[in-house]
Order: C-alpha cells, then structure tokens, then sequence
C-alpha cells in the first residue's frame, strides 16, 4: 500500500501504491505555477526535469527556516488578500522563531488531521480533557476544537505560573481523564503531581505535544499513573501531522497530506530508513512549504502495525542540533543525560551549553543546567559526567573540557522562563 521512492540526491519519499501522494502533489505544483511565486521560479530553473510530480519533487532543493522567514512569510502574507488570517510564532527549541500565515482552510485542514490523531487515541465524549502549559492558550483553543469535533464537552485550560501548586491541585480536584500538556512541564512538576490525589484517581491518558517526551520520563508516568502515554508529531510551520498509535510504537501519519521526505536515507532494513525529515504541504494553501527542513533526524517504516493500521510510521530519533563535538569527538544529547541518570534517575529536563569563556583560551565548558530540585547533586552529577564517558573523560583530564553543573536559579531569568527549553544551546562561534 505504501513504498518509498528514491531521488538522486540520496533522499527518499514515502508514497501510496495508487497515486494520491502524486495526485496531491500535481494539484499542489499547479496551482503554484499559477503564480510568479518562490517555487514556481526554481521549479522553471530546473533543467530537463521531467514534468512527473515525484520527478519534481525529487529535482527541488530543501526549503530551510531563513526562506520560511523571508521570501515565504511575504508570500503568504501577500496571498491572504482580504481574507481574514492568524500568525502564530514557533517557540521552545528554535534558535530564531518563525511567524506562520494561517487561513481558515488551512486551520481546518490541521484540525482534520488532529482529529484523526486523537480518534485514533480513543478521545471521545466520556472524557474530561485538561490542557497545562505556562501560556498559549490560543494554541489549546485550537485542539480544544478538535475535541469537540469528537465530542469532548468537558474542557478546561490550567494555566502555570512561578507558583505551580495553584494549578496542581486544581488539576487534581478536576480528576480528569486526559491531561494534555508538552513534556518540559511534566517535568517540572512531576514531584508535585505525585504528591495529590492524582495518585489515587490518575487520568487514563497524557497526551504529550510540542517536543520529543524522552524514554525515561514516559516510563515514570507510565509507572505511577498506570496509563498511556501519546505523543502528538508536528511543527509550527507544518502542523501537526502524525499521532501515536495505541501500542505506543511510533507516529502514524498519511503520506498523502504530509508528504514525506528522508534526506541522506539511510536504509536499516527493507521496510525502514533513517534520515533527515523533509516536509511537503500540499494541504495548506497560505505558507505552504516544499521539503522543509524541520530540524528533525527521524526513523520511518512500512512495516505492518500491532495495532493494525496500515499508514507508515514515524520514530523521532533527535533534533539535527542535538549533537556536538569536541576535538573532533561526538557527542549526543542522550548521550550526556543518561550518564546524568546514574545518578539522578528522576532528573527528565535538562539544558546542555556549550561555549567558549573569553578568560579560556582553548577549553571549551560544557555546563549542565538542572531543575533546583536537584541542587544537592550537583558534585556527583559533575564527577559522573568528568568520569563515566571515556572520550569526555580524556578532554577534561587533557584539559581541554570543563564541566559545570548548575540549577536554573543560577541562570538568567530569559533563560530559565519559558514553555519550553532548547536542549542543547551550543553558544561556540
């Protein structure tokens, strides 16, 4: 039903068997050419391309943020006309935010593939819904739409401030079915939740959303409320587009509204690849995208689902930023903050910096920031990080690394605030 389709640059694209991804496509470079526009010019610059859509598509250059910003937010804004509009800015782990141009067709076309993520998480009227975040409250009136398409009627929006315990027992007092909320926060209240009522009346579902939820703070949840967990896959800039299945193994997503490229496809076995995550958008009609570069290094497979549907799937395996060298030797996110769990399991939301201080000719300090929480720590989860990885342990005794961990007290307010925290800010020229 779905295979994948080879470009000569490398990269790979997850298409149907009877021709709708191509169908969408076509229809989408039509109407594109209609137009002087961004696309229709490099398309036409395209020599001896073949007019075939995938053949297009193949041919075309990635799209990155500094276009998504400039030539394309022009664009849309100028393709609204009089039509009525939202902007939305993207947050959390974007080094610069992006400022999207959304029309009513366009948000109803998200809402449809909302819908179909949480339809698949089994949302319906016999739920409670309770959203959580520091802010944003426009961002949840939209999925708050797409529950009561799904019958939800039972809706409520608990907004965090320095003082969490406010909102923790509210939200324990509302005993909901579903907390819908993104994974920086969990993490960050999580001792607090642990510590109501939620204990005893737990909800059935967290649904995560906004960034990647880690493996070990999942498995908490997991463990203390016995429920599932779903994450929520999607982008500003994009959407959101696939939803986690019931066996919590991987994100379905249909490759005809989302298409689907692997950058530097990098085959594991004959029903997956890995590689840098590419979006087309031939769905949105406003600050619609050709294989934007996301910032996402992702599995996808077509191998067949316990839970029996037959879309592909989608894994997150990193952000592109997430890794780093030093001397010439790697590391990764993961990497740093599992060695950090051998001390302190329950430590799920960390921010990793790297920058060179002016008073250091040639060390480059490496400084972990961590929730206060864990202050008493900060001597072995220094030690660990100096000792338990061989090629970083090199670095400091050679002295060319330092290591620094500090609470997010310690940091400035711009950089402690916020709904969600940049994982790995690496401030090096």
């Amino acid at each position: 039903m779905y295979e994948f389709t080879s470009h000569r640059d490398a990269s790979q694209t997850i298409v149907d068997s009877v021709g709708r991804t191509a169908a969408h496509l076509e229809a989408m470079f039509e109407r594109l050419q209609a137009q002087p526009s961004h696309y229709q010019r490099i398309i036409q610059s395209i020599d001896g391309a073949s007019r075939e859509p995938l053949s297009v598509l193949g041919a075309l250059p990635r799209t990155d943020r500094l276009a998504y910003r400039t030539v394309l937010g022009r664009e849309a804004l100028e393709n609204v006309g009089g039509e009525s509009f939202v902007t939305d800015f993207s947050s959390g782990s974007c080094s610069r935010p992006v400022l999207r141009f959304c029309r009513a067709a366009d948000d109803l076309c998200e809402q449809e593939a909302t819908e179909r993520a949480l339809r698949r998480a089994g949302v319906g009227p016999h739920d409670r819904l309770a959203f959580v975040d520091v802010g944003a409250a426009q961002i949840y009136d939209f999925y708050a739409r797409a529950a009561r398409g799904l019958g939800v009627a039972d809706i409520v929006f608990l907004p965090l401030t320095s003082r969490f315990e406010p909102a923790v027992k509210s939200l324990a007092a509302l005993r909901p079915s579903i907390v819908f909320t993104i994974p920086s926060l969990i993490a960050r209240i999580w001792r607090r939740l642990e510590a109501t009522e939620l204990s005893e009346y737990p909800p059935r579902l967290v649904i995560s959303v906004g960034e990647p939820i880690s493996a070990a703070l999942r498995a908490t949840v997991k463990d203390a409320w016995h429920c599932r967990v779903m994450s929520f896959f999607g982008t500003t800039e994009t959407g959101g587009f696939a939803g986690e299945c019931q066996c919590e193994d991987g994100h379905h997503f249909d490759p005809c509204e989302n298409v689907v490229t692997i950058g530097s496809a990098r085959r594991l076995d004959d029903f997956t690849i890995e590689g840098e995550l590419l979006l087309t958008t031939p769905h949105l009609r406003t600050h619609r995208v050709i294989k934007y570069a996301v910032g996402d290094i992702v599995r996808v497979s077509l191998k067949p689902c316990a839970c029996g549907e037959p879309t592909p799937r989608l894994w997150h395996v990193r952000r592109t930023q997430d890794a780093f060298t030093f001397a010439g030797e790697s590391f990764t996110y993961d990497m740093i903050c599992e060695t950090l769990r051998k001390v302190a399991p329950l430590l799920h939301s960390v921010t990793l910096e790297i920058e060179e201080p002016c008073d250091s000719g040639e060390q480059v300090l490496l400084r972990a920031v961590i929730p206060d929480e864990f202050r008493s720590l900060r001597a072995p989860l220094a030690r660990v990080l100096c000792e338990d990885i061989f090629e970083l342990d090199c670095l400091v005794r050679y002295g060319l690394v330092r290591i620094e961990v500090v609470c997010m007290a310690q940091v400035a307010p711009r950089r402690a605030a916020g709904r969600k925290r940049r994982r790995l800010v690496d401030l090096r020229v």
